[in-house]
């Protein structure tokens, strides 16, 4: 019996964040986290106030979390706290 080997090509990708409906990279995570959010305080107001102001609610909650992220996206993806200024460090040893 013959072994034969063949080889297969393995493309890792272009080295550029997953992309869904304008938001990119750990942003996603970010409108999942506010549409689930959105939705659990419609939840609770329709028990609370009823069908008016969980849909008030829930549309508010939604558009303003969505907001909030496209807004932080525009800083960038991976944004560090920089800090401006002269550090001094001293050195006691």
């Amino acid at each position: 019996m013959k072994l034969t080997t063949t080889s297969i090509e393995v493309f890792k990708g272009l080295q550029k964040p997953l992309v869904f409906h304008s938001f990119k990279g750990k942003y996603i995570y970010w409108g999942a986290g506010f549409a689930i959010g959105s939705l659990i305080i419609a939840i609770v107001l329709k028990f609370v106030g009823g069908y008016i102001l969980s849909v008030l609610g829930m549309t508010v909650t939604l558009l303003g979390g969505f907001y909030y992220t496209a807004q932080r996206q525009k800083r960038g993806l991976y944004n560090k706290t920089v800090s401006k200024g002269i550090y001094i460090v001293n050195r006691s040893n």
